[in-house]
């Protein structure tokens, strides 16, 4: 009995650790943002207009417009940059 209750004690001390790890897609996305950084883009979270919303994710309960939009990462090359112009 007291076995069970230092292995139930570990578990609840290192399980909410272990949630907290991130995975492995969290880390090949900070990748491939560590990367875009590296040459030179800027990394903004940004909003776009949702499509193909249904009715009830345009209007409210109440007659309201809404206008959905979904987040996403926004990835973008300073403006005069000349690296990708061809000469």
């Amino acid at each position: 009995m007291e076995w069970f209750i230092i292995f139930l004690a570990l578990g609840v001390a290192i399980g909410p650790m272990l949630y907290l790890m991130p995975t492995d897609r969290d880390r090949h996305i900070a990748g491939l943002r560590a990367l875009a950084k590296k040459m030179g883009y800027t990394i903004q979270l940004d909003k776009v207009a949702k499509l193909d919303a249904d009715d009830q994710e345009r209007v409210t309960a109440g007659g309201g417009v809404r206008h959905p939009a979904i987040a996403c990462a926004r990835y973008q090359l300073p403006l005069g940059d000349c690296s990708l112009q061809r000469g």
